[in-house]
């Protein structure tokens, strides 16, 4: 890789007292050092060392070529190289030699480490996290809507969070105000990487435009955090760039194709990347999926060898084939489901039937939400589906489709005793009845369950436990006089029926 000259100053500036004579270059351009003597033909973008005293050049020529001279060089040399870094004649030559190869090694490192993440299908969030040591301040990609497509740990840090994430996209962008902005409407086209002021977000950012096709698609940014942003950062910024866009094509993240690009925000719903309820309105909105409409979600449980064979994208494009309206795509190693219901263009059920059979032929178990209006609660109607799998399945494994209105009461009865025992969350009257019935031999506790299942009717309960009235009073009288209940409550009544119903999963039914 080549550095420029800004980067050598930068980089010797810590170690070296020096002078400057001629501009100093933030372009990439400059090749490894050389040692300058009159058998050298000078060369474009090098880097020449040598010693003042005995400074010689084979064949003068101008050239945009850095010299390194320890010690005064003879004045005539102005005219030949763009840039002179002038050295204290005690320096030693072997050892400033060694410090620039060094240099050279540290962006080459770089530099190698991104081809190696392309050439490996690494993504843009690997090509970040390698970048924080050449940058040292706060790194993001994010889309023409301002969604965080990667950012690097020290962004996620990022103590005044001026530009930080909220759910995925940034923060403190009021988009009027940008719309009005000159100077920001300006950064759209971009072609170099640039300095852009604090006024609208805060903070000063260097940032580099992608485009794509000639549309403008992401930025990177660069955030004044940690150290101010050098000059000569934007080169090196335009180099990430290039590997970034590579990756991209590569369809790492791309974003191209309409399915594709709806999978992608859909997903970083999921997982947390996007939260802010304007911004993806703002993005479902392009692809037609609107507040108004009504959607559901299925979660699918996959077979291991559809994991093992990477064949989870064959199934997401066959459900999408038999569902028009929806969009499949792997998570978590299932696949995960919305459907528009309204460009489905029928029922929740509709469309359930629809991939039944294809369902039971590619051994998928489905999960099914409740049908739901609106784009604000994606998430956790993707959770309403999750938990319908997790609880059918242990309940009726070998059914292929658990929808949530079915295991509903089945799924309150185990949040009930998910931290304490049935018989440490119900009514202890009811446990005093068990006991009392245990030892004389008597049924108040059945009695009681059947009372209440019948709406404190006294004939319909008496009958369908086959004795008779009168013996269903005394009953009634005792169970009182053993448990104190006031059986009139209402509320009451409904901790002593969800009681039985818990102790019932116990089978004390």
């Amino acid at each position: 890789m080549k550095i420029s000259a800004e980067l050598l100053r930068k980089s010797l500036a810590p170690k070296y007292f020096f002078e400057i004579s001629g501009p100093v270059g933030i372009e990439l351009l400059l090749e490894r050092t050389l040692f300058l003597s009159k058998h050298v033909d000078l060369a474009e973008h090098c880097i020449y060392l040598t010693e003042g005293a005995g400074a010689a050049i084979k064949q003068p020529a101008r050239t945009e070529s850095v010299l390194l001279c320890v010690g005064n060089p003879p004045e005539s040399f102005a005219d030949y190289f763009e840039t002179i870094f002038i050295f204290a004649p005690d320096i030693s030559m072997l050892e400033l030699h060694n410090e620039i190869q060094g240099i050279f090694a540290f962006y080459e490192k770089w530099d190698t480490t991104l081809q190696n993440i392309l050439n490996s299908g690494g993504g843009v969030q690997d090509m970040i996290d390698c970048s924080a040591e050449i940058f040292e301040n706060p790194m993001l990609l994010h889309n023409k809507s301002f969604g965080i497509i990667a950012c690097s740990p020290a962004y996620k840090d990022y103590p005044e969070a001026q530009n930080a994430t909220a759910g995925g996209t940034l923060i403190n962008i009021d988009l009027e105000t940008t719309k009005r902005d000159e100077e920001f409407n300006r950064t759209y086209s971009a072609v170099r990487a640039s300095i852009f002021p604090a006024h609208l977000t805060g903070v000063r950012t260097l940032y580099m435009n992608l485009f794509f096709q000639g549309r403008y698609e992401y930025r990177i940014l660069v955030i004044e955090s940690s150290k101010e942003i050098g000059i000569g950062e934007g080169p090196l910024l335009e180099q990430l760039a290039y590997y970034m866009k590579l990756a991209i094509v590569a369809d790492k993240t791309e974003e191209t194709a309409e399915v594709m690009t709806l999978q992608h925000v859909l997903k970083s719903i999921l997982n947390g990347t996007f939260s802010d309820p304007y911004y993806i309105e703002l993005r479902l909105n392009e692809y037609d999926w609107y507040r108004q409409q009504t959607y559901f979600c299925i979660k699918l449980m996959v077979d291991i060898l559809d994991v093992q064979n990477h064949t989870l994208s064959l199934l997401c494009n066959n459900i999408v084939t038999l569902m028009p309206g929806a969009c499949a795509f792997d998570y978590d190693n299932s696949i995960v489901v919305y459907v528009n219901l309204d460009l489905f263009r029928g029922s929740i059920g509709d469309a359930v039937n629809g991939i039944t059979y294809y369902l039971r032929d590619n051994n998928l178990k489905a999960g099914i939400s409740n049908q739901f209006t609106g784009l604000n609660e994606l998430k956790l109607y993707y959770r309403q589906a999750e938990i319908a799998l997790d609880v059918g399945l242990r309940n009726k494994p070998h059914i292929w489709i658990h929808r949530f209105r079915d295991i509903t009461e089945l799924f309150l009865l185990q949040i009930c005793t998910s931290q304490l025992p049935a018989r440490m969350v119900c009514a202890p009257e009811l446990l005093a009845l068990e006991k009392y019935d245990k030892e004389h031999d008597t049924e108040y506790y059945h009695t009681l369950m059947v009372y209440l299942k019948n709406n404190l009717r006294h004939v319909q309960t008496a009958r369908e436990l086959f004795i008779h009235r009168s013996t269903f009073l005394y009953r009634l009288d005792r169970i009182r006089e053993i448990t104190g209940l006031e059986l009139e409550n209402c509320g009451r009544q409904w901790y002593l029926l969800l009681s039985f119903r818990l102790l019932g999963q116990n089978g004390r039914e």
